[in-house]
Formats: C-alpha cells, sequence, structure tokens
C-alpha cells in the first residue's frame, strides 16, 4: 500500500509539473507574440526560432511527463485487479 502512495504522489507530483510548463509555455507564446508586434529587426527572426526550439523541448516534455503520470496511475489500478488469494478479478 505504501508504493501506491509513494506511486499517486508521484503522479500529482508530474501532473503540477505539467500545468508549470504549459503556463511557462503560454508565457513564452504571449512574449513571442508581443515581441514580434513591437520589435521588427532582422534579428527577430532568430529569437523566434529559438522560441521555437524551447517550445519544442516544452512540448517534447511535457509529453514524456503525460506518459510517465498515465503509466504511473496505471501501476496504481493493479493491486485493485487482483484479489486476496491472487487470483485476476478484473476491471471494477
Amino acid at each position: 500500500m505504501n508504493n501506491m502512495y509513494n506511486n499517486s504522489f508521484q503522479a500529482s507530483a508530474i501532473k503540477k509539473y505539467l500545468a508549470s510548463l504549459n503556463v511557462m509555455a503560454e508565457s513564452m507564446r504571449t512574449y513571442r507574440d508581443n515581441l514580434n508586434s513591437h520589435w521588427q529587426a532582422p534579428e527577430i527572426a532568430d529569437i523566434n526560432r529559438a522560441i521555437g526550439e524551447i517550445l519544442r523541448s516544452i512540448t517534447n516534455l511535457n509529453n514524456i511527463m503525460q506518459s510517465l503520470a498515465s503509466e504511473i496511475d496505471e501501476l496504481n489500478q493493479i493491486p485493485s485487479l487482483i484479489g486476496e488469494r491472487g487470483e485476476f478479478k478484473g476491471p471494477a
């Protein structure tokens, strides 16, 4: 049971990090959009490219973390599928 608690805690922590990542990505998009509307210079293309790379990295990390949180949630379901004698009970 202790492992299930730890797993639930980990999944919850990952979901909080995901929310933070989403806020960061949205802030980067807003910053990029404001920058583009107020600054017209040759170097803006390089800045946009760098921001795009950051956003892609955030998206990749977000996908990995979502997958990990889902796998942890699935692992937490396993004990409820096993009976007292080790038999498979199936989904509730």
